[in-house]
């Protein structure tokens, strides 16, 4: 069975159910996606084979959509045969349903970025630094959000391309929010 750790590039999983308010449910879709921004990791690729310079593939990312009963029956899944149990105060039923699909075509992550957070109290696009500290990505002096939408079939992801990163604390010109995050 696929599960979280064991997700390779290319793969889709649902990896859970989970009950929400009004009768309706949420599942979960993992993805690792590839970055089309990302640079490319010459030592890794001139050293194929010793672990020691493997480039790391990072999360799956993750997105999130409800769904009715009869919804959730177009990608397989009978409500009434999952197994809901407490985690962490929610029911929640695992499923870890390799490269679901909706109507024929294959259920997918997209990353759409934007200059303005999709939610109140959003962070920005971050990395957490090995000392622990973020360092948030940087457009025009504007920091850049992150959300994600389960699609069908072909995703184009809507990347903003950073073109600086700033640690947390330090103080960036002509970004309203900078205020919020550098308090």
């Amino acid at each position: 069975m696929k599960t979280l750790e064991t997700l390779s590039k290319g793969e889709t999983l649902l990896t859970s159910v989970r009950k929400v308010n009004g009768g309706k449910f949420q599942i979960e879709i993992a993805e690792m996606v590839e970055n089309p921004n990302a640079k490319v990791n010459v030592a890794s690729l001139l050293n194929a084979g010793d672990e020691r310079f493997a480039q790391s593939n990072g999360k799956p990312r993750r997105a999130w959509q409800s769904a009715t009963p009869e919804g959730l029956m177009l990608i397989g899944l009978d409500v009434n045969k999952l197994s809901f149990a407490n985690v962490n105060g929610k029911e929640v039923a695992p499923v870890n349903m390799l490269n679901p699909t909706l109507g024929g075509e294959r259920l997918h992550v997209r990353l759409v970025d934007s200059y303005e957070p999709s939610y109140e109290g959003q962070a920005p696009k971050q990395v957490i630094d090995k000392d622990g500290g973020k360092t948030f990505f940087i457009s025009g002096g504007k920091y850049i959000y992150q959300s994600t939408q389960i699609v069908c079939g072909t995703v184009e992801h809507s990347i903003i391309k950073s073109d600086e990163r700033v640690k947390q604390g330090a103080r960036v010109a002509s970004v309203s929010s900078a205020s919020a995050l550098n308090a």
